[in-house]
């Protein structure tokens, strides 16, 4: 399969859009945590950018190799095949909870109206003619459009800054050691363990010690938006109403009135939510349809992705009933799914690899070898 290129900067932008995309509107967190739950949020971050740190040192050891080579390289081709359809199975399931979020939210707040599917299939055939003309590309768009996303967020942020009661966050500490753990757990899971698809891009930047400062920094910028959820969402409606609303961010955009004629700026947060979320959904289309292509030998993805993109269309209708259920898959059944590969499955293939002796080590080590045997032959 031919080799596509991105520059450190195009993967600071799609790491700051893959952790937004989605988890900017979910707020969990407030539910279990409620007035700590910006403290949960901060840790997790802090464990997200050890998953960085993980991951830029399991792709800095094989330079230029996706998650199915690095696999392949270190467990062998059978074992890490399995492995390696965890991951693309991993990838589908995301991608279907991606599109259901997004057709949750339209079809729940914004256009109550229009079906459910018209939503869930326009968003698929759309990330699919963006995957299809490659990753490069839609890093192109992420490049282009996050800097804008960037500013919406800051812009809401400042906007509705004077509506803060900082008495909804006191008194601190107050949830227990329990619920602030539920919280640490619940947000590593997502959206920073999720990371583990990045695997599948990162390789592609051309200069490898420029991938943990993108990696790092990205994850520091929309780690700081994702502590701002619960502090903003709890300090204008306090932690109880907080906690009963599905999607607490928009209405907190929706809030924001200035003066008295700048009002309903929640479109900011639709259009950045929405871009987020499109980049995430071409994130898990990329990582599943590029395992596959390693997987059965393929040359080329582009014949795959429209079919996939209609596959994965029913998936994301039937991930879930209704948005009801959101939540409590988040807390309690995708830190399962998520956790063991990024603090078990990770940190083994790190050993692995430094176990194993690297390309320059081999190298060296065969002429060696050489060099004795002809040392031994006879005259």
């Amino acid at each position: 399969m031919q080799k596509e290129h991105i520059s450190s900067l195009q993967l600071f932008c799609l790491t700051i859009s893959f952790n937004l995309g989605t988890a900017i509107i979910l707020t969990p967190a407030i539910r279990y945590g409620e007035r700590d739950a910006w403290l949960g949020n901060t840790i997790a971050t802090g464990l997200g950018m050890i998953i960085s740190l993980m991951l830029y040192l399991l792709i800095s050891k094989f330079p230029g190799k996706n998650l199915g080579e690095i696999l392949t390289a270190l467990l062998g081709p059978l074992l890490g095949k399995v492995i390696l359809s965890g991951f693309i199975l991993y990838a589908i399931l995301l991608g279907a909870f991606v599109l259901n979020n997004i057709e949750s939210l339209f079809s729940t707040v914004i256009i109550p109206e229009t079906p459910r599917w018209v939503f869930a299939l326009t968003m698929s055939l759309a990330t699919g003619f963006v995957v299809a003309k490659g990753l490069e590309v839609a890093a192109r768009c992420c490049h282009v459009v996050t800097p804008l996303v960037v500013l919406a967020f800051s812009f809401m942020v400042l906007a509705a800054a004077p509506q803060l009661n900082f008495n909804y966050l006191r008194p601190f500490f107050a949830a227990g050691f329990v619920n602030i753990s539920k919280v640490v757990i619940i947000i590593t899971a997502f959206p920073y363990g999720e990371m583990i698809l990045l695997s599948f891009l990162a390789p592609q930047v051309q200069d490898t010690k420029k991938i943990l400062p993108a990696l790092l920094s990205g994850t520091a910028l929309s780690g700081f938006f994702l502590i701002l959820r619960p502090v903003y969402a709890i300090g204008i409606f306090g932690a109880h109403e907080a906690a009963q609303l599905n999607f607490p961010v928009y209405f907190v955009a929706r809030s924001i009135v200035l003066g008295e004629f700048v009002e309903r700026v929640e479109i900011l947060l639709v259009f950045a939510w929405f871009f987020t979320t499109f980049i995430k959904l071409a994130v898990c289309m990329l990582a599943s349809l590029w395992g596959l292509a390693y997987l059965f030998n393929l040359k080329d993805i582009k014949g795959l992705v429209y079919p996939f993109s209609l596959f994965l269309f029913p998936l994301g209708l039937r991930a879930y009933a209704d948005h009801t259920e959101v939540e409590p898959l988040v807390a309690s059944v995708w830190p399962l799914l998520t956790l063991p590969q990024v603090f078990v499955l990770l940190p083994f293939l790190l050993l692995l690899s430094r176990l194993k002796p690297g390309k320059k080590k081999r190298e060296q080590l065969k002429k060696r070898q050489k060099f004795l045997r002809i040392q031994k032959k006879p005259g």
